[in-house]
């Protein structure tokens, strides 16, 4: 617990305890205990956008079926939710390790630290997915599920839900996270500021493309009206 909240305030000197000893079971263990709950807590809002996104052709009697099937689904969803998380935090630390062995470091670069510093940043993420929940509760008519202060606030409503989406990952949690990875890559490694920087935004980059374009495929499979 120390670790998580040390990574918020004082990313250096949490990078200097992951370097020393890198530790990521409990730190894991909180996170995916709190981002299952909040995915329950957030599940109804998810039920009522995704009842609005569906076709006009749509009756009554297939709405009620989609939300009776997603009611259904939670609880295995919630119940793969930690290995769904640790798959993708893994990958994104394994993509992370291989851009950090392009720049030649002071220090080797080791797999354990990486995913390490990986786990602990995550919370930096979490925090926006409280913050959603918040938003969600206090605005019932949103199209998805929306982190608060996300640049998709300078486009009209009227744009392509698909774009806001994807401009909502960059917001002030998700600049939070990359900042301090950014950090943490520089004093586990010693490599200059803007090297650690352009390592991180670039991993980081290429995770978003792929999640936006996994949402495209699928609202071309499903016909969703995003």
């Amino acid at each position: 617990m120390k670790l998580l909240l040390e990574i918020l305030i004082r990313p250096r000197s949490a990078a200097e305890m992951i370097k020393q000893r890198p530790q990521w079971v409990w730190q894991f263990v909180i996170l995916a205990l709190v981002s299952v709950s909040l995915a329950i807590l957030l599940h109804p809002h998810v039920v009522n956008m995704t009842l609005d996104r569906l076709p006009a052709s749509a009756t009554v009697q297939d709405r009620m079926e989609v939300g009776r099937m997603m009611n259904q689904d939670l609880a295995t969803k919630s119940a793969f939710l930690p290995m769904r998380m640790l798959i993708g935090w893994s990958a994104f630390a394994l993509m992370l390790l291989f851009a950090c062995k392009t720049w030649r470091t002071f220090e080797p670069v080791r797999w354990y630290q990486v995913f390490s510093l990986e786990i602990a940043a995550e919370t930096a993420l979490v925090l926006g997915q409280v913050a959603a929940l918040v938003y969600a509760s206090l605005n019932q008519a949103l199209a998805f599920v929306r982190i608060p202060f996300g640049v998709d606030q300078i486009m009209p409503p009227s744009a392509d839900t698909l774009v806001l989406m994807a401009l909502n990952s960059v917001n002030v949690f998700s600049l939070w996270y990359i900042v301090i990875l950014a950090i943490g890559v520089r004093t586990l490694y010693g490599i200059s500021m803007m090297k650690s920087l352009i390592t991180v935004v670039a991993v980081w980059s290429i995770s978003q493309i792929v999640n936006v374009s996994i949402l495209w495929f699928l609202r071309d499979a499903f016909h969703f009206q995003l």
